[in-house]
């Protein structure tokens, strides 16, 4: 008998997978989980974490009955970057998946945890987003998901078999809110809502960087509704869990992907960019695993690093090596990390960095592109009314100082917010004496995480893209002979720090590293032009041999002497085979460049090329910057971009 028992045990553990039958010896008294995650969404807009005219009575309910965190923060202002880390618990700065869709390859080993709770008997469902943001989407979607559609569902699993199951809702995204026209908002949102239940314009609040008009207030009206639709579809998911007695049996996870969609949330290196609405319900039979008592909050640091780590050791499972996040529910739970640190990374055809540094009630950001404005132009945004109503707010001289500065003129190279005194980060305390301790304690943890995770974003696309031709940019960042990042991240903290680090920055010009060098002109962008000189400047860029470093000195010379050897230069690169540095040039232009007929029409030859997609996944990126170029010299109007 024993022999006869010893062989069925080991039977049924090559069976227990799939639909087959549920193992129970692995899944046994594992919890069910299940997580709702909502699009574009910062808990300043929900009614739980204090905003009383927002309706979000199913997710107020939720926080009762669990634990509401209250410093959860994307590690990414945008989507993609952000479900890459939670899918992966890899950091985008360490993988080079930073900028917004880009299709970079990765190590294998690094798989996603899902397919390790697959291995362990779970049975794992997504519906619907995935939007991993590296090369083999298909591949980690097979390999993690039993299944991965707009119906996917748990109810596929085998009987008794545990399950994690993803439910996206899409209702509050950046193009239910703000971007997509305002018919199909009424069509598709509005109109969905009870009319005893919508928002009102004197239940608004207008964040102070808006202008408080009754356009705006209108604006924040639709995203006020967005939200209560959004919240609507959470109750019924919540309905049907209860209807069908799992609901006791689950632990709920509420999070949103990263900061509100409205212009200076989303996409933005600070506080408001990464900070998200985060909410744990534990039933009875697990509570041994939560945070805290039902209705609680938890102050603790929490960011998407965490996400990964944490599940795998709910689920008792091992956590791999490459996983640095932080586990903080279970029995494994660790102490929270004294330091949040976040990333802003190029998004479509906009070209930014910016890092976040989060500490008790103080933000750091660190701006490394101060010489554009917070808000660039970004056909996505602009296509929208709320931004066409700020741009033409700031052209009739209607918006304050702090309302202008959003979206005109340099930024600081840093800022410091008290994000509990000044939630909307309007105070910037970086040059106040009472805060240098603890300005310059903030920096230096920032260049300390740069250096511990090889951010390896400080390499611009292009040779991002080059290095990913031969190798994986998260084992390039660890080779301090190609990438020297002490040596690089000198020279881009130097960026913004004033007329003393000229004649720095002019002798990086000549740098044996091409990436000192482009943060050198980088640099150079931020000086006034009364200190630079013209033709020293354009024989750097006749002896420049690098072409994302000439584009950018081309660039330099555009945004501050109008050189037209300069925009001759640009204008060249459009008839350049590769896309990313296509791409560059056009951003180029559309930052620095005054419109005339000569360069318009080269604009017009590419677009008439780009037509024909040569390009492949630049292809969107590159029109949105030949729209927003025609769009400024009248030639066309802007058209409804793709959703983000």
């Amino acid at each position: 008998m024993k022999i006869s028992f010893q062989f069925l045990h080991v039977a049924a553990l090559f069976v227990c997978s799939g639909r087959i039958a549920f193992c129970q010896n692995t899944g046994k008294n594992k919890p069910n989980i299940v997580w709702i995650t909502i699009e574009d969404t910062s808990p300043h807009f929900i009614g739980c974490y204090g905003n009383p005219g927002v309706k979000t009575p199913n997710i107020d309910q939720l926080a009762k009955e669990g634990v509401r965190f209250t410093n959860a923060y994307s590690t990414n202002t945008v989507c993609a970057p952000s479900r890459f880390t939670i899918l992966t618990g890899v950091r985008s700065s360490a993988a080079g998946t930073g900028n917004h869709r880009t299709h970079y390859n990765i190590p294998a080993e690094i798989t996603g945890f899902p397919h390790l709770l697959k291995a362990s008997g779970y049975y794992t469902t997504n519906n619907v987003k995935t939007d991993y943001n590296q090369a083999r989407e298909k591949q980690m979607i097979a390999r993690n998901w039993n299944e991965s559609s707009n119906k996917a569902d748990y109810r596929g699993r085998a009987a008794g078999q545990p399950f994690f199951s993803v439910f996206n809702f899409n209702e509050s995204h950046q193009s239910r809110s703000m971007t997509n026209p305002q018919e199909w908002y009424v069509q598709n949102v509005l109109e969905k809502i009870p009319v005893s239940e919508r928002a009102k314009s004197e239940e608004v609040i207008v964040p102070p960087f808006y202008r408080d008009s009754p356009e705006m207030r209108a604006q924040m009206v639709r995203l006020y509704n967005s939200l209560h639709f959004m919240d609507i579809k959470v109750g019924e998911l919540i309905a049907r869990l209860k209807a069908e007695g799992e609901w006791e049996n689950t632990i709920i996870f509420f999070f949103g992907d990263h900061g509100q969609g409205m212009p200076g949330f989303k996409t933005h290196a600070s506080s408001l960019g990464h900070k998200v609405p985060f909410i744990i319900r534990i039933p009875e039979k697990y509570r041994h695993l939560a945070t805290g008592k039902p209705g609680s909050t938890y102050d603790g640091l929490v960011n998407f690093e965490d996400l990964a780590p944490t599940m795998l050791s709910l689920t008792g499972n091992k956590v791999p090596g490459y996983m640095k996040g932080t586990v903080f529910l279970g029995p494994e739970k660790k102490t929270p990390q004294k330091y949040f640190w976040g990333a802003r990374d190029n998004t479509d055809e906009v070209i930014d960095l910016g890092r976040t540094i989060i500490r008790d009630s103080l933000a750091y950001i660190r701006i490394y592109y101060p010489h554009v404005p917070t808000i660039q132009r970004h056909k996505y945004m602009d296509v929208s009314d709320i931004m066409q109503q700020i741009r033409m707010d700031q052209k009739e001289g209607k918006l304050d100082a702090l309302q202008s500065s959003v979206v005109s003129g340099q930024r600081a190279a840093e800022y410091l917010f008290n994000i509990k005194n000044d939630p909307w980060e309007t105070t910037n305390l970086a040059g106040v004496p009472a805060y240098k301790k603890q300005l310059d304690e903030l920096r230096s943890a920032n260049r300390a995480a740069i250096l511990k995770n090889r951010d390896v974003m400080f390499a611009p696309e292009y040779v991002l893209s080059q290095v990913d031709l031969t190798d994986t940019l998260y084992q390039f960042r660890q080779n301090d002979g190609k990438y020297p990042l002490n040596k690089i991240l000198d020279a881009a903290e130097l960026v913004g720090k004033g007329k003393s680090d000229i004649k720095t920055q002019k002798k990086l010009l000549t740098d044996v590293n091409s990436l000192v060098r482009y943060w050198a002109v980088i640099g150079l962008h931020n000086q006034d032009e009364k200190a630079l000189n013209e033709k020293e400047l354009l024989a750097f860029l006749q002896n420049e041999k690098e072409d994302f470093v000439k584009i950018e000195l081309a660039a330099l010379l555009a945004d501050h002497f109008h050189t037209a050897a300069a925009n001759e230069v640009l204008v060249s690169y459009l008839k350049n085979e590769n896309a990313t540095l296509v791409r560059q040039a056009l951003r180029g232009i559309v930052n620095f460049v005054p419109s005339d007929k000569s360069l318009t029409d080269s604009v017009i030859v590419l677009r008439e090329k780009s037509a024909a997609k040569p390009f492949k996944t630049l292809n969107y990126e590159i029109n949105s910057c030949i729209d927003l170029i025609l769009d400024s010299a009248g030639i066309e109007k802007l058209a409804i971009g793709k959703i983000n």
